[in-house]
């Protein structure tokens, strides 16, 4: 017969041992952490004393950016058109001057065009699953969201052309916004950007090759077929509208390509803050 008082304390001596155990563990765990996070510091600290070191990872991300840049602005010259716009403007009126308008803009702040990202990169994602917590986007959704962030990024390039005009614009009107942007004194090929905003005057992306076309075969296949109908099929809102790709993904892809291009190019400052920051006798705390 078994005693269960006898059972009792030998579970609980089981979990003395286990605690103990368990606390060496996690000590000898924390310390071994701690040394590894002191010699990564040593080992940061050491390559961002080095100017040519700096220097040479500089240069090699560069020439990565620019190969992505090159590429992704070959497939999407409406992106290339804005970055070049304010591009264009920083060199007259300075990178601070640019980015604090761009980070101010509601456009690159607004809760929608997250949430449209998050929606269509599901959608365009073959293998994801939908989840069904969130709104649907149908047809009109997509038409409203198109609506709002055609305004708001257009109210953005109204605020990049004021850099240049002689008076801002006060009219909150579509029309007077369009008619201020086409008016003023940039170079010609910029005047399009307004209505672009509006779908129109877009230009025409050019079909990708290998994995790119391989994508738009996933894509074409989840398209809703008329003679077959199927409910294993998965209709995509805003398909094959440029439209919507120039609001939402040239837009983010020309913002990413700035920012990417200001961040390698201020790397060499970064490392002297960091240098800064930290002392010889400090330890990282990375959690």
């Amino acid at each position: 017969m078994v005693d269960a008082d006898g059972d009792r304390s030998a579970i609980a001596r089981v979990r003395r041992f286990a605690r103990r155990g368990g606390g060496r563990l996690r000590q000898a765990l924390r310390s071994r952490v701690d040394d590894a996070a002191a010699l990564l510091q040593e080992q940061v600290l050491d390559f961002l004393s080095s100017p040519e070191q700096v220097k040479a990872l500089q240069i090699t991300l560069a020439n990565i950016a620019d190969w992505t840049l090159r590429r992704g602005f070959r497939f999407d010259p409406n992106a290339e058109l804005l970055f070049d716009f304010v591009n264009w403007l920083e060199q007259r009126h300075g990178r601070r001057r640019l980015t604090q308008l761009l980070f101010r803009s509601p456009i690159f702040r607004d809760p929608l065009l997250l949430e449209a990202l998050a929606h269509l990169s599901e959608l365009l994602t073959p293998f994801s699953t939908p989840d069904d917590s969130r709104p649907r986007w149908d047809a009109e959704r997509l038409e409203q969201f198109k609506t709002r962030t055609g305004d708001r990024l257009l109210g953005l390039l109204v605020e990049l052309a004021a850099l240049e005009a002689d008076e801002p614009l006060r009219s909150e009107s579509r029309d007077d916004r369009l008619a201020y942007f086409e008016s003023a004194p940039i170079p010609p090929r910029f005047t399009r950007l307004a209505a672009m905003t509006q779908g129109r005057l877009l230009m025409t992306r050019e079909t990708p090759s290998g994995s790119g076309r391989g994508i738009r075969k996933i894509i074409d296949r989840l398209r809703p077929s008329s003679s077959t109908p199927s409910d294993l099929v998965r209709f995509i809102p805003g398909a094959g509208d440029e439209t919507l790709h120039f609001l939402v993904f040239s837009t983010t892809f020309f913002l990413q390509s700035y920012l990417l291009r200001n961040l390698i190019e201020a790397l060499p400052d970064i490392a002297a803050e960091v240098q800064d920051e930290f002392d010889g006798d400090e330890i990282i705390d990375i959690g």
